[in-house]
């Protein structure tokens, strides 16, 4: 199972033996250590605490949908924090928030833990309570290293968004226009000075090639800008934008190196695919929603490609506008 997700995801393994399996991250290490009769040892390593905690949150929230009553049974080596607030925990303060296309709006934040982020996990969580007659219950940590959410009446919404742009503890966000989205509702009426809370980081970061091709609907729009910042100097990045909207006066940087083009629902996989066989890219980075992912997961064109060359995230499920 662990190495089954590993694989879909791209993830670099480092070991795959009867008793050992390793597997590389941008946070660090993951992977089984040993396994004896009704009984494995897993290990999870990083450099930085928050990246460990992150990381491990993940592998748990993986295992926990394979196996719920397994991750029950979990301890961890350094399981003696129970019930403290969860560390990748934070409050930011709203700066501003101004629309910055027709489907988008810009907040700017100053985070009160920006030693948190980096270009090796570049997407975080809003945490919004839904219930504003009870004061609100923040995550904390279960007895088995997880991350343990208000349940009930105190449950978050808990949408995920990137991290557009981050200079020193300012983070900026572009948050995109759906009608009833629940973060767009929010970002019409926040004010200077608000506090607003946030989980993470959390999932993937900046790309490490040369040679790349982006696709991407509206909700993946400002990662894919933040991956074109970080490409070095003299790359190659062919772009496709999806649009749902017909808009497309998002602000997507064009160094030299990188072409864009549009699309829409309907020519998305195709011109995906016309672009790989014009000429396979060192790298395949698609951010959208669950469906339009898991009909490229079945391309042929796709396919083909090794999974350390390519990266298919899911960004939102079911309709958008519950974000």
């Amino acid at each position: 199972m662990i190495l089954h997700e590993a694989q879909s995801h791209g993830l670099k393994v480092c070991e795959d033996s009867d008793a050992n399996l390793r597997i590389q991250t941008t946070l660090g290490e993951f992977g089984i250590a040993d396994v004896k009769p009704g009984k494995i040892r897993l290990h999870v390593a990083s450099q930085e605490p928050n990246q460990l905690y992150a990381l491990r949150d993940s592998v748990l929230e993986h295992i926990t949908h394979y196996a719920p009553d397994v991750v029950k049974a979990i301890t961890w080596s350094d399981a003696d924090k129970t019930g403290m607030i969860a560390p990748n925990f934070q409050f930011a303060t709203v700066l501003s928030s101004a629309r910055l296309c027709a489907t988008f709006t810009r907040i700017r934040m100053r985070l009160s833990k920006p030693q948190l982020f980096s270009d090796q996990a570049i997407h975080f969580r809003f945490l919004f309570p839904q219930n504003n007659t009870n004061p609100p219950q923040w995550p904390t940590l279960a007895p088995n290293g997880s991350t343990k959410w208000p349940q009930g009446a105190d449950a978050l919404h808990r949408p995920v968004y990137t991290i557009r742009k981050l200079d020193e503890d300012i983070a900026t966000v572009d948050i995109f226009h759906h009608d009833g989205g629940r973060t767009w509702e929010w970002s019409k009426t926040v004010n200077t000075g608000d506090q607003v809370a946030l989980f993470g980081p959390g999932g993937s970061g900046v790309l490490d090639t040369n040679d790349v091709i982006l696709a991407a609907d509206e909700t993946g729009f400002p990662a894919m800008a933040r991956m074109i910042d970080a490409l070095p100097d003299g790359h190659t990045a062919r772009a496709l934008l999806l649009t749902h909207t017909g808009q497309t006066d998002y602000p997507m940087p064009t160094p030299k190196g990188t072409t864009i083009a549009w699309a829409t629902p309907a020519t998305f996989q195709k011109q995906i695919e016309a672009l790989l066989r014009d000429r396979a890219p060192a790298f395949l980075w698609i951010g959208s929603n669950a469906t339009q992912i898991q009909k490229l997961r079945h391309s042929p064109t796709i396919m083909a490609m090794n999974t350390t060359s390519k990266r298919l995230a899911v960004f939102w499920t079911g309709s958008p506008r519950s974000k």
